[in-house]
């Protein structure tokens, strides 16, 4: 009987993993396991140079605002959802609708337009251009908006914030951050909390610290990491720590009096991340 069910149960086991092969071989055949439609033009922003980008599992499409009627009427729409379809004109709608004022009020590279003017700028009535260093990005919703300013660090004074993307400058990210923050909507990623303020002060604090002893020509140990955390374990430093064990490292520092450098020293101590243990 314990034989029966022992074979019973390397059978289920089996059988679960060949169903997960076969599912990760099907995942793998597709393009994007999400599908979007995303939406550039050009700094002149005409109607002709806005593109239509329709990022679907299995294929890659772009349009211009006046191919989309014809495209919806072609076999090649046929792979389209309906919620695809009504986005897909949705967003064409809002941007022939949105971009004569986007013209007019891009000077500082964000331009916010509400539809509606009376309504909130909610999803649905709000339409965001956002120029990047090849094109000029539209988000249409709290959710794009709150992506976009996802990625970010701390300066070397370990306060101001600083919003990276590869495809976009800090500085007009923190104006976008501005101009969203003015208008008050639910936007995920305009503050760090008070835990992630903490993480990324530390992780500019590490950065600067080691920096300053790479280029002081202090040895630093290659196998340790140079900041570890857990959910039951606080921020500790091993690479700086060990590097400071020599006391004449940190009178090196002291001695050198640049600012970044001393704040950086005087934050990882106080929140013992790095240890001193001097006689």
């Amino acid at each position: 009987m314990k034989l029966g069910r022992d074979g019973r149960a390397v059978a289920c086991v089996l059988l679960l993993v060949v169903g997960i092969g076969v599912h990760g071989c099907a995942s793998a055949g597709h393009r994007n396991v999400t599908e979007a439609i995303i939406v550039t033009t050009t700094p002149s922003m005409s109607e002709d140079e806005t593109k239509l980008v329709l990022e679907l599992r299995d294929a890659r499409e772009e349009l211009s605002l006046g191919e989309v009627d014809a495209f919806l009427a072609s076999d090649r729409a046929a792979r389209l959802s309906r919620a695809n379809r009504s986005q897909l004109l949705e967003r064409r709608q809002a941007v022939r609708q949105t971009l004569p004022q986007a013209r007019r009020d891009l000077a500082d590279g964000v331009a916010i337009i509400r539809p509606n003017p009376d309504g909130a700028a909610d999803d649905g009535n709000i339409v965001v251009y956002v120029a990047g260093k090849s094109a000029v990005h539209v988000l249409f919703s709290r959710a794009e908006i709150g992506q976009l300013l996802a990625s970010r660090e701390c300066a070397d004074d370990l306060t101001t914030l600083r919003y990276t993307h590869p495809g976009f400058d800090p500085a007009q990210l923190a104006v976008l951050r501005e101009r969203v923050t003015a208008l008050n909507p639910k936007v995920a990623n305009l503050a760090p909390s008070k835990s992630e303020l903490e993480l990324l002060r530390a992780e500019a604090a590490t950065r600067l610290l080691e920096r300053c002893l790479r280029d002081a020509a202090v040895p630093l140990p290659g196998g340790a990491p140079l900041l570890t955390s857990g959910p039951l374990t606080s921020m500790r430093s091993p690479k700086l720590t060990a590097a400071l064990k020599d006391p004449s490292v940190v009178e090196r520092i002291l001695r050198d009096h640049n600012p970044d450098t001393l704040r950086a020293l005087v934050f990882l101590v106080s929140r013992n991340i790095i240890e001193l243990d001097y006689p």
